[in-house]
């Protein structure tokens, strides 16, 4: 896809989530002429969507609207993390007797 979008002049301009192993991410491609902006939003089952974006503020409007789920992933995997690690630690702890 990222062959496509170079041919269409779309450069990458910035990614949310990608490099947080939950699946979620946000892709954001820009480049001078309309519409100036490709967003690439990912679930973490893999399927994607895709939109345009005429001007900035159409892209920080479907920004605002989309990052949250982003977040809240990368929460939610940091925490299940922290519960792995607390489990692990407790292991451990028992196996140390």
């Amino acid at each position: 896809m990222t062959a496509a979008l170079e041919q269409l002049g779309y450069e990458l301009f910035t990614t949310i989530g990608g490099h947080i192993p939950t699946g979620t991410s946000i892709v954001v491609y820009s480049r001078p002429e309309t519409p100036r902006f490709f967003i690439e939003i990912c679930g973490d089952q893999g399927r994607c969507e895709h939109f345009y974006a005429a001007q900035t503020h159409d892209a920080l409007e479907l920004l605002a609207r989309y990052a949250p789920i982003v977040q809240a992933a990368a929460i939610s995997s940091m925490a299940g993390n922290a519960e792995h690690l607390g489990d692990s630690h407790a292991m451990n702890e028992t196996t140390r007797w």
